[in-house]
């Protein structure tokens, strides 16, 4: 599997769709005919997409969607006071923000190229040929991998929880 499957996407989209396909025959007394093949292969997308939010792979440095300088009160160096510190989100987001949950593993320049942080500390030569990218992209690439797997897994499950199925005679 490690040559064929090295980043183990493939695999937890299999656990995902198996998930959602025992889900679905359970509901519908084993009836392949009811089966929704478009939400199984749904849960397979989201399932690669969340097995993907938590490795680090060769060259990747991680990159926080919220970065851990607005919960740290005191500088790195911890002799002055940290100016981008939030206390509120230290408070409700701390947790959170120190977690593999808030972030992704990326490329040094896509990190460079999202955080005015990172950029700072690229070279002259590269920045004059790369400069930052707009806020909304920054944020769409800084968001984190498991949000997009989590949104198609939660519509799946939402569907399958309203859906009677009844244009199959599942429902019935």
């Amino acid at each position: 599997m490690s040559n064929t499957d090295p980043t183990g996407e493939f695999a937890w989209g299999l656990v995902f769709a198996g998930a959602d396909l025992a889900w679905q025959l359970y509901q519908n007394g084993g009836n392949f005919k009811c089966v929704n093949w478009v939400d199984v292969g749904l849960s397979a997308l989201g399932g690669g997409l969340f097995s993907k939010a938590f490795r680090k792979l060769p060259g990747k440095e991680w990159s926080h969607w919220i970065p851990d300088r607005y919960i740290r009160k005191f500088s790195v160096s911890g002799k002055t006071t940290n100016k981008h510190y939030r206390p509120n989100v230290d408070k409700y987001l701390g947790g959170f923000v120190k977690s593999r949950f808030n972030g992704n593993f990326v490329s040094k320049e896509t990190h460079a190229l999202t955080d005015a942080y990172r950029y700072k500390f690229m070279s002259r030569t590269w920045k004059a040929s790369n400069p930052m990218m707009n806020t909304v992209s920054q944020q769409v690439l800084r968001t984190p991998g498991w949000i997009p797997g989590s949104g198609l897994i939660g519509g799946r499950i939402y569907d399958g929880v309203t859906s009677d199925n009844s244009n199959c005679g599942c429902g019935e």
